[in-house]
């Protein structure tokens, strides 16, 4: 198992000690590192050194391991040619053809080019100009530090990815994690987010919830349940801190705008288009309830129901309002009252 922490420091430092002469394996062993545990015990300082030395390892172990391909290359063709074979080895693919094939289909007109002498990487236009590999922007960097690890993980391996889309828009992360997922299909990859976005873009992938975490090692992890409702929607609401009103329209919206303002504070507030949607969602969503230590409202309009409708909806917990559409509301004699209050007091006091 390796870990990529949240934590990194993507400078290159090539007054490391030995950082000329790092390996895979260097950068392995920092990535097997337990950052949590080391980050809230004594173990603190070292743990920082090892993060800032990481993205210098990446750099330096791609490099030197390149050399080592090239040379085991070149010296097996030689041989053949000393004994008269005229089989030439088979062409290779270096760890550097590979990281420049990976970082091709995310950012265009640039590579990387191989330094012998400073046993470092430089990135290169497509113009051919050179550039040192700090002059990136962090996006960049976390890109090459990602490809990096991820290529150099032992076969077989869990890789534990803390906040995989830091630095990067969700265009990025997307294409980024699908092709190192294909390039590593010999791995786990276990992701921890906070982000909504990042979550919808892994498919084919069970998501499990943090329910709970005290220190130092109390952790209540159970599988999310699959409801009856979109996965993009019960992605959003899993582990909200506040109850749940579920209400008509889309986040651009008057309805979400109002139930906003006046609810805000209290729920969370969740357009899912129309008014069947909402029950269904409602209805779902207390299902769970028991589970998820959280229940849901729902908010629709009139539309000319009758009494016996209003009550069955309201028994789970769905609410009509008195207008026939949410606009209707902007006419309703107490809030023109209100705002006509308002406007006159604060005229009064320009006066």
């Amino acid at each position: 198992m390796i870990v990529i922490p949240s934590q990194k420091l993507l400078v290159y430092d090539n007054n490391i000690g030995g950082i000329m002469q790092k390996k895979d394996i260097d950068l392995v062993n920092i990535l097997q590192e337990n950052f949590i545990k080391d980050l809230q015990s004594m173990y603190i300082s070292a743990s920082i050194n090892s993060l800032s030395s990481s993205f210098s390892t990446i750099i330096s172990a791609i490099a030197n391991k390149t050399i080592m391909e090239q040379n085991a290359y070149f010296e097996q063709r030689n041989k053949n040619r000393k004994h008269n074979c005229l089989i030439e080895p088979e062409k290779f693919v270096s760890t550097l053809d590979k990281v420049n094939k990976l970082w091709s289909k995310v950012i265009k007109n640039t590579i990387f080019y191989l330094n012998t002498e400073t046993h470092c990487l430089e990135p290169e236009t497509a113009e051919g100009n050179r550039y040192s590999i700090n002059s990136l922007s962090d996006g960049e960097k976390i890109i090459l530090f990602y490809i990096g690890s991820i290529l150099m993980a032992n076969k077989c391996s869990y890789i534990v990815i803390d906040e995989p889309e830091t630095y990067l828009n969700p265009s990025i992360y997307k294409i980024l994690w699908d092709i190192l997922e294909e390039e590593r299909n010999d791995c786990q990859f276990i992701y921890i987010t906070h982000e909504m976005d990042f979550m919808r873009t892994r498919r084919n992938s069970d998501v499990l919830w943090m329910k709970k975490y005290e220190l130092p090692n109390d952790w209540n992890i159970v599988p999310i349940k699959e409801m009856k409702i979109p996965r993009e929607l019960w992605l959003e609401i899993y582990g909200s801190q506040n109850k749940i009103i579920f209400c008509e329209g889309d986040k651009e919206s008057l309805d979400y705008s109002v139930y906003t303002i006046l609810f805000g504070d209290r729920y969370s507030i969740i357009p899912v288009g129309s008014c069947l949607n909402v029950c269904k969602y409602t209805e779902v969503y207390n299902e769970a309830s028991d589970f998820l230590n959280n229940n849901a409202i729902g908010i629709i309009d009139f539309d000319n129901r009758n009494d016996d409708e209003i009550e069955k909806l309201r028994n789970k917990k769905i609410f009509v309002t008195k207008f026939n559409e949410i606009e209707m509301l902007l006419l309703d004699e107490e809030i023109i009252r209100k705002v006509l209050d308002k406007f006159t007091k604060e005229k009064l006091m320009r006066r």
